[in-house]
């Protein structure tokens, strides 16, 4: 199935003229304008830093699209820009193109689709430039008038025009939803996606000889989320269990990190690993016009084949383990309204604290970032 071809088709329909698919098309727009300044700081476990002061512009586009009572869409378009003043190879211009649509049959039930559309661009970097497109179709069924079922399959295409990271991922997908109270949801997420890598051979031995084979994962992650909505705010948890299963491999050139000197040794399974993350999130009215979202997780990870690295770069007899935490808080406050616009100020830190028995892993990124908003 040529998902790229697929996308444009249901893109176009979606956009249709009304008349066309139903005489009681009715749409809504709604676009939001970010401007803004964030300053970086990355540390590293060897002391050396890049911090660095960014300017930043967002354009969002909300849009709604009722083609009947049963048939009705959501569509928005994001274009973020971010350009630093120091490394400016970081640099980079993001569309993002996000779509749903509904299609309600009768009380059993419905259809659902979800498309995803992202052009990420480096100009002074284009190594990295890369395209995704994601698209997921879903069949939802009321098992009780509190509990939803949704079974899809997801397909993504990711290509890099530049570099050889190229890959493709398809699998089902399954949503439990269980509403408790009209305040409180209690979600199971189950997914599997098998990934390929066209562009990506495995090692036919230390010889760094590329055997015929191509690189493939199968990562399969397991979710449960807690909500619930108060009066003056919200507030949830979740777990997520990721489990990534690769046939890739990668050559150990030894202590001396030389290639040819006899201790060379080739590692099946390299990227095999198992992440669990917990997180929280808490949003609620501590004044009148000022509603602060906290949020934190803890993230662990583990390489079942994966050697971790001293300073000098060698290999160590511990497998690699990874603990990330991250908090973030951010608020906005209203300024003022004028006809059918708003303004307000957005203040946002977050800390990210990522410890690593891998020496080049370990690191400390915190920003704090000010920005200004204008709805139409």
């Amino acid at each position: 199935m040529n998902i790229n071809k697929t996308c444009i088709i249901i893109l176009g329909l979606a956009f249709v003229p009304g008349p066309v698919i139903s005489a009681g098309l009715r749409t809504t727009v709604r676009p939001e304008i970010e401007i803004g300044s964030e300053r970086t700081g990355n540390v590293y476990q060897d002391y050396s830093a890049l911090p660095d002061q960014a300017g930043l512009l967002n354009v969002n586009i909300r849009s709604s699209i009722h083609y009947s009572p049963a048939i009705f869409s959501w569509w928005d378009y994001q274009l973020a820009l971010k350009k630093y003043s120091e490394y400016d190879f970081f640099d980079y211009n993001l569309h993002t193109l996000n779509g749903r649509i509904n299609k309600n049959i009768g009380e059993w039930g419905g259809l659902e689709l979800k498309t995803l559309y992202m052009l990420y661009q480096q100009p002074n970097y284009t190594v990295y430039n890369f395209s995704n497109l994601y698209i997921l179709p879903e069949i939802k069924y009321y098992i009780t008038d509190y509990t939803i079922c949704k079974l899809g399959y997801a397909m993504s295409s990711v290509a890099y025009p530049q570099y050889i990271l190229d890959y493709n991922s398809s699998g089902p997908s399954l949503k439990l939803t269980r509403e408790f109270s009209l305040f409180t949801t209690l979600e199971l997420d189950l997914l599997s996606a098998q990934k390929s890598y066209p562009e990506w051979q495995v090692f036919s031995g230390t010889s760094g000889v590329l055997s015929s084979d191509h690189q493939d994962a199968n990562e399969t992650e397991t979710g449960l989320t807690l909500a619930h909505a108060m009066q003056d705010g919200q507030a949830g948890c979740y777990y997520r269990h990721t489990l990534l299963d690769s046939n890739a491999n990668f050559i150990d050139y030894g202590k001396d990190i030389t290639f040819g000197t006899g201790d060379e040794s080739l590692v099946g399974n390299y990227y095999n690993n198992y992440s669990q993350k917990f997180g929280a999130y808490i949003q609620y009215k501590i004044l009148d016009k000022l509603s602060p979202l906290l949020s934190v997780y803890l993230k662990d990870t583990f390489y079942q084949s994966r050697l971790a690295r001293n300073s000098s770069g060698n290999f160590t007899d511990e497998k690699r383990q990874d603990r990330n935490i991250t908090g973030a808080l951010s608020f906005t406050y209203p300024l003022a309204k004028t006809g059918g616009a708003s303004f307000d100020i957005k203040f946002s830190y977050s800390n990210e604290n990522n410890a690593s028995n891998d020496y080049f892993y370990t690191y400390i990124n915190e920003t704090i970032g000010l920005s200004f908003f204008c709805r139409l």
